[in-house]
């Protein structure tokens, strides 16, 4: 799961849903850039018109 969100019943639900882990997006992309690199198992895929996080299979 990736949000906004710091609120701790929203993290909560989330692992409940299924969510594999709750990585928390920082207001200012580069941050953001920064916080998936540093993440196994995660990458970011651009293109022209849109961004994609990948999540790896294990």
């Amino acid at each position: 799961m990736c949000s906004g969100s710091d609120y701790g019943p929203d993290q909560r639900r989330s692992v409940e849903l299924g969510a594999a882990g709750y990585l928390l997006k920082s207001p200012r992309f580069s941050s953001f850039r920064d916080i998936v690199a540093g993440q196994p198992g995660l990458r970011l895929i651009e293109d022209e018109s849109s961004l994609t996080m990948l999540r790896a299979c294990a």
